[in-house]
């Protein structure tokens, strides 16, 4: 059970992810599905694999689609995906150390953290687990009849997941060949007859095998990713598969930064292929187990590389998870201490080796989901923030500022392929996000689901980081239209990671704005102003109307101040964007929140100024009135 312990730490902080990416299309094409339809070809998916949606058909009508209940479903498959591996090498090899370190070993495999990350991956665990539990039951020694047509099920439940089940009955017969061959006491007969042997005696699954295939052939079904968009080159593509067959070696890639990729991955590959040649040399009973995991890797390797290009491959680490169950059972024999005698000294390299392996593929999945956190971040502050106490009926759309599409490390741990956490792809809706993490937006009342949510994107708003970043572009807009108008969120950038703030709205125009006015700060109708100190934090609404053309360098100044001077203060334009990003005269409602602690303020100045030269603009009443130092007083009331 320790595998499984294992895997459940490292992956449980994934629990408190939204629902982000790929997730997003799968419960946008399950709120068009029932228990029925869900069999039938789906054009706009591109594949056949209708149980992947029967999870969601099921959920949609009951409590949706809760993103902690699908991100345990994912950490449960992925702890039942390491118990089965770890059986599967017990009964295989006979020994329970190889066993355990491959268990170990695929519960921190690094590069399965993006199918765990993103419930829309899920089907990489599904059907890996479809694949360890067929050989579980194709390669036991109990009765065989039901066995074999458990495993026939099986194998068909896995081709409805995805296309890569089939590899279970190859692996099937893969092993019986290597077992055959591998013995001392060979038999009188070669290969291919012990593979004719093997499909006569599994003939169940391989008539599943054969039907689904002529019936796959058949499926009207979407475009799937195309092998000539992006570039299909083949030798960064074996780069890719080489660098995970090596994957312990290769981590050394980023403390090398100066060494070329090409050279840290063929280096890896060339030690790994001699730690693998004396593992055969000192294990001879566990030739055949050796192999058998190396198989499994070329042989899923295979189906990726030959299927989808290499663009498609770079960015998606998902890919690689059916196959490193099979190299968790290679580098389990490889890195076994039970391969030397007790007082070798290779002994204790060989344990150190596997610390470090675990050690460094568990910091590399935690930081890896740390770019999760940081990249959801948008969806915590919208959950929290809309229906809140500054919701209004009246404006149920949202505009967005500078949403993230991905966010990833500075540098790459390995020395090729995109080691980053997407967010939204463009293939997706900024609605769709606020939909799926049931955020309470009126989406089903608008055919055009694009109207709902404005995406702004101000590239100048953004600061250096530590990181790199992308925004999200999809039907983003250089200014928000005349007929757009909500809450305004702004998603800001900096050292510590995203911070998404609530800025106020963007309403309709008033008529009787003049008329009902306090006054004016510079170009600014100064309709009305609240401040309220609830709990340390001063919240300030103000309402504004331009008047006249917004200078380019213009700032508000909102200034918390006691008897000792100013408390704390917060600066920029109105809404946090720059003036002309706001097209037509609207009414603007700025929210503000200072820290102030314990202390009480008296009163909250409001003014606005040029921050290139620090000269403020004229505040003045209704009646023309010039206000004391420029700025507007506003009352400091009690939380209501």
């Amino acid at each position: 059970m320790l595998p499984v312990l294992v895997a459940v730490v490292a992956y449980w902080p994934i629990l408190s992810l939204p629902n982000i990416y790929d997730t997003l299309l799968h419960t946008q094409l399950a709120d068009d599905l029932t228990l029925g339809t869900l069999w039938l070809p789906n054009e706009d998916f591109g594949f056949y694999r209708p149980l992947v949606f029967l999870p969601l058909v099921l959920l949609q009508n009951l409590v949706g689609y809760p993103a902690g209940f699908l991100q345990l479903l994912n950490l449960g498959q992925h702890a039942l995906n390491v118990w089965l591996l770890t059986i599967l090498v017990r009964r295989l090899g006979g020994r329970r150390e190889p066993a355990l370190i491959a268990g170990l070993l695929f519960a921190l495999f690094p590069f399965g953290y993006q199918a765990l990350a993103i419930y829309g991956n899920n089907a990489y665990l599904t059907v890996t687990g479809a694949i360890l539990l067929g050989l579980l039951l194709t390669l036991t020694d109990l009765p065989r009849r039901r066995l074999i047509w458990a495993a026939a099920a099986v194998q068909l439940a896995g081709f409805l997941v995805h296309e890569t089940a089939g590899l279970m009955l190859g692996l099937v017969v893969i092993w019986i060949g290597l077992r055959l061959q591998t013995t001392d006491h060979r038999p009188q007969r070669g290969f291919l007859k012990s593979v004719v042997s093997t499909l006569k005696s599994f003939w169940p699954v391989a008539m599943v095998w054969v039907g689904y295939l002529l019936f796959y052939m058949a499926l009207p079904r979407g475009g799937g990713p195309l092998l000539d968009y992006g570039g299909n080159a083949l030798w960064p593509k074996l780069l890719l598969f080489l660098q995970t067959l090596g994957y312990p070696f290769a981590w050394f890639a980023h403390i090398f930064p100066n060494l070329s990729a090409q050279f840290v991955i063929l280096f890896s590959v060339i030690l790994t292929v001699g730690l693998a040649l004396w593992a055969w040399w000192r294990l001879p009973e566990m030739r055949s187990l050796l192999l058998w995991g190396f198989g499994w890797w070329v042989a899923a390797s295979l189906l990726v590389g030959i299927t989808l290009p290499t663009y498609y491959i770079a960015d998606g680490a998902r890919l690689l998870y059916p196959g490193a169950a099979g190299l968790a059972i290679f580098w389990g024999v490889l890195l076994s201490p039970k391969s030397v005698k007790r007082p070798d000294p290779v002994r204790w390299v060989l344990l150190g080796g596997l610390a470090f392996v675990l050690l460094s593929g568990g910091r590399f999945i935690r930081q890896m989901i740390g770019y999760y956190q940081m990249v959801s971040e948008p969806v915590k502050t919208l959950k929290q923030e809309l229906g809140g106490r500054f919701s209004d009926p009246s404006y149920e759309d949202a505009i967005l500022v500078n949403l993230p599409q991905w966010v990833s490390p500075p540098r790459n741990t390995y020395a090729i392929g995109t080691e980053f956490a997407p967010f939204m792809g463009d293939h997706l809706f900024a609605a769709e996000l606020l939909q799926a993490n049931g955020i309470p937006f009126p989406l089903a009342a608008s055919m055009d689901i694009s109207t709902e949510v404005t995406i702004l994107n101000v590239p100048d708003l953004r600061s250096e980081t530590p990181y790199n970043l992308g925004l999200y572009t999809l039907l983003a807009e250089e200014a928000v239209p005349i007929d757009a108008g909500g809450r305004v969120f702004v998603s800001k950038y900096d050292e510590d990671g995203i911070q998404t703030i609530a800025t106020g709205f963007i309403l309709s125009a008033a008529d009787d704005a003049a008329d009902s006015a306090a006054g004016s700060i510079g170009p600014y109708t100064f309709l009305s102003g609240q401040a309220q100190l609830c709990d340390g934090r001063l919240e300030v609404n103000l309402t504004l109307q331009p008047e006249a053309e917004i200078p380019s360098t213009l700032s508000l100044f909102v200034q918390a101040v006691g008897d000792n001077g100013v408390i704390d203060q917060a600066d920029g334009p109105p809404l946090d964007l720059p003036p002309g990003r706001i097209e037509g005269n609207r009414r603007l409602r700025d929210l503000r929140l200072l820290d102030v602690g314990d202390q009480v303020p008296a009163a909250v100045l409001v003014g606005a100024y040029d921050f290139t030269s620090g000269v403020r603009f004229p505040a003045v009443d209704q009646w023309g009135e010039a206000q004391p130092e420029n700025a507007w007083v506003v009352p400091v009331e009690a939380c209501r």
